[in-house]
């Protein structure tokens, strides 16, 4: 992806042309965010703390074009069976076990070609598992899906190894935060890693913290960045990003850029246009999310993170030469993932996979009661 100054522009131009493709546009400051004007559960955001510079431009595009992909499944091939003649993935086989809920499954139901990169061989799932914005309810009636390992990149092993990412950090904060498997442990001078930009948010009366996700795959870094007020007249008390990496360094940057976005995007984006939108949608995403912009956690959430151990990280370690699946494939029974088809994705040479670590847990954001009370807290989650 060359990130000359001429690409944001050309992109977005380009999904102008087609009305289902156009999005709101919505700036503040160096901030930026596309929002479907169809559907406002489409949208990409980003932030560059003050200082435009392609990259930020180009990753609230990405985010918009990974979302929108997943909306509709025209150009993939789809088929539909008689679940029992056939044999599939289930939501549980996929990671969604944890969350103790049945998802009804019709007897004539579509589904989707997956490979293993473990053994090559190709399984049947679920078109919504992927497709994930492409559900009316009437086939699979249960199940509100999400982004979990869905990630476009400049190939497909570029797009895999994203999205791998992304559910592997997703897992082991799940792990920790709803089945008390591991601790967090908070990572001590956070300057060495993301340095000046932790001054913006001092100025402005948030603090910004990493946590380790002190679990298996340990060999796999999965950082918790948490920012939150120390004020109480601030807008609202706190937002969540969470990042991985093969080092803890990586993992760091990747957590504090998710926690920054959002935080702009609430401040700045999201919260002043869909409060203003007469007919913008609250989802459950939203609920869960305002929780934690609440001020009325402030106290529990707190007492949770000041009580966590310090860890003193030793920046300049030897690291590891193995690689990303290499490293998952000694802690998951498989890798499997699903290649995204779209007119949008031929034609700007970009790839878009969906990925699950299989053994592992799949972010959900309706969880069950049973799940919920013995949960962090006694609630869901932070994440978004």
């Amino acid at each position: 992806m060359n990130k000359n100054f001429t690409e944001p522009i050309w992109i977005k131009r380009y999904l102008m042309k087609e009305e289902d493709w156009q999005f709101h546009e919505i700036r503040h400051l160096k901030n930026v965010g596309l929002i479907n004007r169809k559907n406002n559960n489409i949208g990409g955001y980003h932030s560059s703390l003050g200082k435009f510079d392609v990259y930020s431009e180009l990753k609230a595009i990405y985010e918009y074009i990974e979302r929108y992909t997943c909306s509709e499944t025209t150009y993939d091939n789809i088929k539909i069976y008689e679940t029992d003649k056939i044999q599939y993935l289930s939501f549980n086989d996929l990671g969604f076990d944890w969350i103790k809920k049945d998802f009804f499954c019709p007897k004539e139901a579509e589904f989707i070609e997956a490979k293993s990169l473990k053994t090559n061989l190709s399984y049947l799932v679920p078109s919504v598992f992927a497709y994930y914005l492409n559900n009316d309810f009437r086939t699979w009636k249960d199940f509100s899906g999400n982004s979990n390992g869905n990630a476009v990149g400049s190939s497909l092993n570029d797009a895999i190894e994203r999205g791998m990412l992304e559910f592997i950090e997703r897992d082991k904060f799940i792990r920790y935060w709803y089945l008390s498997d591991g601790n967090i442990l908070k990572i001590d001078n956070l300057c060495e890693v993301i340095g000046g930009k932790l001054q913006y948010f001092t100025e402005n009366r948030y603090i910004v913290e990493c946590y380790m996700i002190d679990n298996k795959p340990r060999d796999i870094y999965s950082v918790w960045c948490l920012i939150r007020s120390n004020n109480t007249n601030e807008d609202f008390f706190s937002v969540t990003g969470l990042g991985s990496g093969l080092t803890l360094e990586q993992a760091i940057k990747n957590a504090f850029t998710e926690a920054e976005g959002i935080y702009f995007s609430q401040k700045y984006l999201k919260r002043n246009f869909l409060g203003n939108e007469e007919n913008a949608v609250r989802n459950i995403l939203d609920e869960n999310l305002e929780i934690y912009l609440s001020y009325g956690i402030m106290t529990q959430l707190n007492a949770l993170v000041d009580n966590a151990d310090i860890i003193k990280p030793i920046w300049n370690a030897s690291k590891k030469r193995t690689t990303l699946k290499t490293r998952a494939l000694e802690y998951y029974k498989d890798i499997i993932y699903i290649p995204i088809k779209h007119k949008i994705l031929d034609d700007l040479g970009l790839y878009a996979a969906k990925v699950v670590c299989v053994g592992g847990k799949n972010m959900y954001f309706d969880c069950g009661e049973e799940v919920v009370k013995k949960a962090k807290l006694g609630t869901v989650c932070p994440l978004a």
